[in-house]
């Protein structure tokens, strides 16, 4: 009996919630803890501590492509199926975690005013499975944006087990053999030319973006320290506050995220020049919600801040990445046509 209990303990009731939300129980009760090492001052200085204690979990100075995550998974017997690898109805199960994750370190700020985020539409492609009994990791990076929608990449991908060939040589397990295999950083997406590989009986029904995208996974099919790529997902994610839409720049600026300096980098002892604005306006409650929801549409296209911090080549890696994920969303809605 307890062996079938932990076998099969992800499936259990409720147990997806206390993975998503746990991350978020974990940062109120450090809260909580602190604040009891704040009793006995004064109310002014203990809501000026523990805004500063918040203002901690903010990425100030981080640059969009760097805000990553990464969450490490088994392939347990419950989220397997009968080929003994990892189901596929389990990868849209285990990546809410690692969406949760990325939101959560990327965007404190942003929940801090009440704001949330609502899922569009996540897209997979599968490469490579994944064996049950094994680990695998989801690498997730933010890729890229429009007026409404967050692309965020999610790359699962095992480590394959060394083995000794004949001649005593350590050797990685299936690994392939690509000369070109490391040669796309992440996250930015550089896709090579249509070849061969591109499967032909999809071109039919799927966009030159989404054949350039598939492309260049299967070319690359070996990460950087040499774990092995297993699957490509893409969710699109948009900012609400209430039921109102907040473009994906305000959300990324509001966190402190902008264009490097040419001087000393961004920190939370050195913020960027619109930092102040962000202050002034989330230390008014009123004032926060009014502006997320509408009022920045108020706002001179000459005088909106929140977009000049995210210009150079964060807006040349933005527009890049852009025409090919749009192109995937396009083709999705496109495909509602079909029948």
């Amino acid at each position: 009996m307890g062996i079938l209990v932990l076998t099969n303990i992800n499936s259990f009731p409720f147990t997806w919630h206390y993975k998503i939300f746990r991350h978020v129980w974990s940062i109120k009760i450090r809260l909580l803890f602190y604040k009891l090492t704040l009793l006995g001052k004064s109310r002014e200085t203990r809501k000026r501590l523990e805004s500063a204690w918040l203002d901690r979990l903010i990425p100030i100075g981080s640059d969009p492509w760097g805000c990553g995550t990464v969450v490490k998974k088994f392939a347990g017997p419950d989220e397997s199926d009968y080929n003994l690898h990892l189901s596929n109805s389990s990868y849209p199960k285990v990546i809410d975690e690692a969406r949760m994750i990325t939101a959560i370190v990327t965007f404190p700020n942003f929940y801090r005013v009440g704001g949330w985020t609502a899922l569009g539409g996540t897209h997979f492609s599968f490469y490579r499975e994944i064996p049950m009994f094994s680990n695998y990791e989801i690498r997730t990076n933010v890729a890229s944006w429009d007026d409404k929608w967050l692309y965020i990449i999610h790359r699962f991908v095992s480590h394959p087990k060394k083995r000794k060939g004949r001649a005593g040589i350590e050797d990685k397990e299936s690994r392939p053999r690509n000369p070109a295999s490391n040669s796309v950083p992440v996250p930015i997406l550089h896709t090579p030319a249509l070849g061969t590989n591109t499967p032909s009986s999809s071109q039919s029904l799927l966009s030159p973006a989404i054949m350039e995208i598939i492309a260049a996974a299967r070319l690359r099919s070996e990460e950087p320290d040499g774990a092995m790529l297993n699957c490509v997902a893409v969710s699109e994610t948009c900012f609400k506050i209430g039921r109102i839409t907040v473009p994906p720049s305000i959300a990324l600026v509001m966190n402190g995220i902008s264009q490097p300096p040419t001087g000393t980098p961004y920190s939370h002892e050195n913020p960027p020049p619109y930092w102040n604005k962000v202050k002034e306006l989330t230390s008014d409650p009123r004032a926060i919600r009014a502006f997320l929801s509408g009022g920045w549409r108020e706002v001179p296209p000459a005088e909106r801040w929140w977009e000049h911090a995210l210009t150079g080549s964060i807006e040349q890696t933005r527009k890049t990445n852009l025409e090919l994920l749009d192109g995937l969303r396009r083709s999705m809605e496109g495909a509602k046509a079909l029948y």
